[in-house]
């Protein structure tokens, strides 16, 4: 087990239990950053610590005197005097911000503030000129340095032709290389080691999911990182020369407020999948199990209480034969199982459509977001061409087996205003092919096309009926305020206006089905993915068991 982050105690405790711990059994072990004579030994088993400093370079480590009071700002402004103060120093800066929409603003915040002060500058020198002082220097250099700055964005949303412009080298302008100034998310701490960082400026925050076992749903939450994180943020620097952190909190923060680690996923993400999996395995007591982190009897409780609903174990919690296909679905989530399922009933039929459905809820977004209010415009035009009304999950269903073609148009062919993510739809169609070939492989039958009566819109209700055969739990109504509440712990809810077809496209609708959850800037509100209308007669003739 390797990780630069670890709790290498508890793994080594878990993994190699001596006699006074849970499992009993002796051993000897020693930590050592020698690896020479590292040789702890547990019966016939190995077990210890191999510590390696892979920093090359001394790191300094500063941090605010008090806390600022919008620490997208605070990035901002630390970024652009860093640049200022070090203009005649290489090295990039990396700035860790929790979301992609901080990033945007942050990118855009920048880009303003130099062109007001190249403006400024400018409007000096002319000044100074037209009095014959022959133009400031100062003003001179400083527009200069301005100029020398690219703005990289960095986030899993974004792109993959975008992502890759981290790696590319600038060309240089009047001798010097441009100072690239890189906002990413912490896709930043592990997953990519940006080249050529010298400075790294870290707001604290970060965006995980996060599950509430008392409503069923799932949240993604603005939070602050642990001393883990923040160590390794820091050691993004001096990994090509002496390196700098400037860390947009107080030390009395870092010591008192941030968890020693971050929380472990067993501990903050629903269970369902875990519990089914578990099942599959022949594990009957879940109590009794031994993991290095126990969840809360409440989200193992309601792991449960979803499998029964989904028609996975019965009454003594043990495997039906439904569980038994879940178990070896290839899909994220069980409930996109059960969805597919439901489309290989006679009376639906649908399975092409939902195959494309089903692996569009297991990718980042299809649509690439408008950032200006001319892109907005542009959008709503382009997606006026395959929206459907009824929500989300018919328009994926269009847009691959009705409107291929379109997928496959380069931005050249079309305008500017081509939204469609490229490689997210790649990514869909494998996982589609992938499915496809699972439903074969395993005598699921044909996989056919909708072909009942009564054209689209028949086959629209095919559709959303598949959806709600799988997230039948996951349903809301509109309530006399005009606002939709979850009918199962009664949580306001509204359709993303960023990333939800429904929300800028869809008929009204007494009730909605929908899949991701994440909190919402309304308070006391969360905003939902993948939202569709559907009729509250559904519930009770696919899930007749659950709604009553």
């Amino acid at each position: 087990v390797c990780s630069a982050t670890i709790d290498a105690e508890a793994f080594l405790k878990f993994l190699c239990p001596t006699d006074t711990d849970e499992d009993g059994g002796a051993c000897a072990r020693n930590t050592h950053s020698n690896t020479n004579t590292t040789t702890p030994i547990r019966s016939n088993q190995k077990g210890c610590i191999i510590s390696v400093d892979g920093r090359q370079y001394p790191m300094d480590v500063y941090y605010m005197l008090k806390p600022p009071s919008d620490y997208l700002v605070a990035c901002v402004d630390t970024a652009l005097t860093l640049h200022e103060s070090k203009s005649n120093a290489s090295g990039d800066i990396l700035c860790f911000l929790p979301t992609g929409e901080d990033i945007d603003s942050a990118i855009r915040l920048v880009e303003e503030r130099l062109a007001q002060e190249a403006a400024a500058a400018a409007a000096a020198t002319t000044s100074m000129m037209s009095r014959g002082a022959g133009g400031s220097n100062k003003k001179q250099k400083r527009s200069n340095s301005d100029n020398n700055v690219i703005c990289l964005p960095l986030y899993g949303t974004l792109p993959q032709h975008l992502q890759s412009r981290i790696f590319e080298q600038p060309q240089k302008k009047n001798r010097y290389s441009p100072r690239r100034i890189i906002f990413a998310t912490n896709i930043a701490e592990t997953s990519v080691t940006v080249p050529n960082v010298r400075y790294v400026i870290d707001s604290g925050f970060v965006k995980m999911p996060y599950y509430d076992a008392e409503n069923g749903l799932e949240r993604l939450v603005v939070a602050p990182i642990s001393q883990a994180s923040a160590k390794q943020r820091a050691g993004r620097a001096g990994r090509i020369s002496p390196g700098k952190c400037y860390r947009l909190y107080t030390y009395q923060t870092y010591q008192a407020v941030l968890e020693e680690a971050t929380p472990p996923e067993i501990l903050r993400t629903n269970l369902t999948s875990f519990v089914l999996t578990l099942k599959a395995l022949g594990i009957d007591n879940l109590a009794t199990f031994r993991l290095m982190s126990r969840p809360s009897s409440e989200a193992l409780s309601h792991a449960l209480e979803t499998l029964y609903a989904l028609g996975a174990i019965d009454e003594s919690c043990e495997l039906t034969r439904t569980g038994e296909k879940l178990c070896i679905f290839p899909t994220s989530d069980p409930r996109i199982g059960k969805m597919l399922l439901a489309s290989l009933d006679d009376n639906l039929r649908c399975t092409e459509e939902m195959l494309y459905v089903a692996a569009a809820l297991q990718v980042r977004n299809l649509f690439l977001r408008p950032k200006t209010a001319q892109q907005r415009m542009d959008y709503d035009g382009f997606m006026g061409e395959i929206v459907d009304r009824s929500g989300d999950h018919v328009t994926y269903a269009q847009m691959f087996l009705d409107r291929n073609d379109m997928l496959y148009q380069s931005a050249a062919d079309r305008d500017s205003s081509c939204f469609i993510n490229k490689l997210a739809i790649q990514r869909a169609k494998e996982i589609r092919n992938q499915l496809k070939r699972f439903l074969r492989a395993n005598d699921y039958g044909t996989v056919s096309k909708f072909e009942g009566n009564g054209g689209d819109s028949s086959r629209s209700i095919a559709i959303r009926k598949c959806v709600t055969a799988g997230f039948f739990l996951n349903v809301a109504r509109m309530s006399s305020d005009g606002k939709y509440y979850t009918i199962k712990g009664h949580q306001r809810i509204q359709p993303s206006s960023t990333s939800s077809i429904f929300s800028r496209f869809g008929e009204y609708s007494d009730y909605i089905v929908f899949g991701e959850t994440y909190d919402s800037e309304t308070e006391g509100c969360l905003e939902v993915r993948h939202v569709s209308a559907i009729s509250g007669l559904w519930l009770k003739e696919l899930a007749p068991h659950y709604w009553t």
